[in-house]
C-alpha cells in the first residue's frame, strides 16, 4: 500500500498516527516523512511529501493564519490553498480520487531521480578511474584484478545481507519499498470492536458433535458385528438341529399354552388333533382316542410335530402346556401363543401385570363356536378369534392354517426369537 493510501485509511478511520524522528508510525508500519506521495501540487509538477499531507490533515481545522504559523514553527512544507478542499475530501473518503493524484507520474519522477543519481555516480567513478590510471600504469592489471575481486566479494555480501540502499533501487523496487501491507491473513482477523470467539465456540461444538457421531457409529458397528457373529452361530446350530432333531435343544422348541378349564373348547386333551392334524375333536372324543392310543393324561405337556414354518423341508416341534406354573423364567421366552377361554383367573400367577399386558407381548387366540356370543373379556383383549362350526369339520383345517400363519408372523417380527427357535 503506497503512503497516500495508507494516510487516507488512517485519517478516514480516525486511527492514531505517531511521529518518531524522521518517520511516521502507522500501527506496526513506519514510513519516512520525506517519502513522496502521488498527490501533485496544483499547477505544478511537484509532488507533496507524506509529511506535508499528514501535517495538513492534523491541522486542517485551523485558520489560514494559524496554519501558516504552525508551518513556520515546524519547518514543514505546506499545502497550498487551492489543494486544501479536494485533499480534505479525499483523505476523509468523501471522494474516491481527485485530478491531483497521478501515481504513474510519480513512478516516472522516481525513475528520473534514479537516473540523476546514476549519472552522478558515473561521473564520480570516471574521475576516480582517471586518477587511478595516472597514478601507475605498471600495476594496472594487478589493480584491476584486485578491484574485480573486491567488487565480487562486496556483491556477495550485499546479496547475503538481502537488502539494498534506497538510492540503489530501481523505480519499481523503490515504490515497493515504500508500500506498506496494511493487513495480513492473521491481522485481518483482529478487528477493533469485533469478537470472533463465538466462531471458535461453534467450530468446537461442531467438532464435538462430529466426534460423538463417530464414536456412536463405531459402537453401532461393534454391536452389529457382535450380533452378526451371534446370529451366524445360532443359524449354524439351528441348521444342524433342523437336519437332526436329536441335536435340538429345549431352548430351540417353541411353547404353546392352552386353558386347563374343562369348559374350554381347546384343552391339552384335544390340542394334538386340532393343531397337528387340523381336525377338531370334542373333549370327550379326544379322551377316548387318547385312551385307545395309550396317551397318558398325566403328561406335563404334549408334543406337536409339523413342517417347520421357517423351512418346510425341516420338521418343527412344539410343546403344548396347560399349566403355566410348570414354566421357568427361561421357558417364558419361548412362548409363542396363548389360548384364552375368557376368565381372568386363567392368568393368575403369570409373570404379567394383566391380560392386556400379556397379549401385548405374546400372540393370543380364542376358540369358540360361531353361533355363540363371545365372552365379554375376549371382546376387549387383543386376541385372534378362531370360530368353529358345530357341523362343519371341513372348515377346521383352514382355521388351523390361519393359526400357524399368525404364529409365524409373530415370530418373524421378533428377530431375537426367530434366531433362537426352530419353528
Amino acid at each position: 500500500m503506497d503512503p497516500l493510501t495508507l494516510l487516507r485509511s488512517y485519517t478516514t478511520n480516525k486511527l492514531p498516527i505517531l511521529e518518531d524522528g524522521d518517520e511516521l508510525v502507522f500501527g506496526e508500519h513506519r514510513v519516512p516523512k520525506k517519502a513522496k506521495t502521488a498527490y501533485r501540487k496544483k499547477n505544478s509538477e511537484e509532488f507533496y511529501t507524506l509529511e506535508a499531507l499528514w501535517f495538513y490533515s492534523k491541522h486542517s481545522h485551523l485558520s489560514l493564519k494559524d496554519y501558516v504559523v504552525k508551518l513556520r514553527s515546524a519547518g514543514v512544507q505546506g499545502v497550498i490553498h487551492g489543494d486544501k478542499k479536494a485533499l480534505q475530501q479525499y483523505l476523509l473518503s468523501e471522494v474516491e480520487t481527485t485530478d491531483s493524484i497521478d501515481r504513474n507520474a510519480l513512478m516516472m519522477d522516481l525513475a528520473e531521480d534514479d537516473d540523476d543519481d546514476a549519472a552522478s555516480g558515473q561521473s564520480s567513478q570516471s574521475r576516480k578511474r582517471k586518477t587511478a590510471s595516472s597514478s601507475a600504469s605498471a600495476s594496472a592489471a594487478s589493480s584491476s584484478s584486485s578491484s574485480s575481486s573486491s567488487l565480487s566479494s562486496s556483491s556477495k555480501r550485499a546479496r547475503n545481507a538481502g537488502a539494498k540502499r534506497v538510492e540503489d533501487m530501481t523505480p519499481l523496487e523503490r515504490v515497493q519499498h515504500y508500500e506498506i501491507p496494511i493487513s495480513t491473513r492473521e491481522s485481518i482477523m483482529s478487528v477493533p470492536g469485533k469478537d470472533f470467539s463465538s466462531i471458535l465456540t461453534q467450530f468446537n461444538e461442531v467438532r464435538r458433535k462430529a466426534d460423538e457421531l463417530t464414536k456412536q457409529n463405531e459402537r453401532k458397528q461393534k454391536r452389529e458385528a457382535k450380533l452378526a457373529r451371534r446370529q451366524s452361530r445360532l443359524l449354524r446350530l439351528r441348521k444342524e438341529a433342523q437336519k437332526d432333531p436329536s441335536k435340538r435343544k429345549p431352548s430351540q422348541i417353541p411353547i404353546i399354552i392352552v386353558p386347563s378349564a374343562p369348559t374350554s373348547l381347546l384343552t391339552l386333551e384335544n390340542a394334538l388333533y386340532f393343531l397337528q392334524n387340523g381336525e377338531y375333536k370334542s373333549r370327550e372324543e379326544a379322551q377316548a382316542l387318547n385312551a385307545k392310543n395309550n396317551i397318558s393324561r398325566l403328561s406335563k405337556f404334549i408334543t406337536i410335530k409339523r413342517s417347520a414354518l421357517c423351512d418346510p423341508a425341516a420338521e418343527a416341534i412344539y410343546h403344548v402346556y396347560s399349566d403355566a406354573k410348570l414354566l421357568s423364567k427361561a421357558d417364558w421366552d419361548r412362548v409363542v401363543a396363548v389360548f384364552a377361554h375368557g376368565a381372568e383367573w386363567q392368568f393368575s400367577g403369570w409373570p404379567f401385570k394383566s391380560p392386556a399386558h400379556l397379549f401385548e407381548n405374546i400372540c393370543g387366540f380364542h376358540v369358540h363356536w360361531n353361533d355363540v356370543p363371545l365372552h365379554k373379556n375376549i371382546a376387549k383383549w387383543n386376541v385372534n378369534k378362531l370360530a368353529l362350526g358345530k357341523q362343519k369339520r371341513y372348515q377346521d383345517k383352514s382355521l388351523v392354517l390361519d393359526f400357524w400363519g399368525k404364529v409365524k408372523l409373530f415370530i418373524d417380527a421378533r428377530p431375537k426369537l426367530a434366531n433362537k427357535l426352530i419353528y
